[in-house]
């Protein structure tokens, strides 16, 4: 049995202005070019039974909204607590802000309020998107006592 190992597994996705505006943005980038790496927290694989399809959702874990590459005034006002998901195809970003009613306004300016649930599909929105998985065998423990023992080893 493989298991994957999230502290060293992440997800990359890159932003190119140069080639296209994402639908994503709520601010304009100091830079045209990211490559935004973040740690993955977790992995839905989800089988239908009558295709056998197995449809695979990657949670990354929770970061702050910010200017990368910014010289100053790095946090986004108001800024928010990320999340990024992503499948095969498509994207989603949930995003928390300190208080309810809090919005931030798509980029350019015009386009309206960003969702705080926003989905999009991959091509189209990013450059490109990267799963780099750092994977181990595993051994399958039975039983609360072998958890907890192999924990605390």
């Amino acid at each position: 049995m493989r298991v994957l190992e999230f502290a060293r597994s992440t997800l990359t996705f890159r932003i190119d202005l140069g080639k296209m505006h994402p639908r994503t943005l709520s601010h304009q980038p100091p830079f045209a070019l990211n490559n935004a790496r973040i740690q993955l927290d977790s992995v839905c694989r989800i089988a239908d039974r009558l295709t056998r399809r197995v449809h695979t959702i990657w949670l990354g874990v929770s970061c702050k909204t910010e200017q990368v590459g910014a010289n100053a005034d790095l946090w986004l006002l108001p800024n928010a607590d990320f999340i990024p998901l992503f499948s095969d195809d498509e994207f989603m970003q949930i995003k928390s802000f300190a208080r309810a009613g809090m919005v931030a306004q798509l980029h350019p300016p015009g386009l309206g309020v960003q969702s705080d649930r926003l989905r999009a599909p991959i091509d189209g929105t990013f450059d490109r998107v990267h799963l780099d998985l750092v994977e181990h065998d595993g051994e399958l423990l039975i039983g609360a006592e072998a958890i907890v023992e192999a924990v605390l080893a």
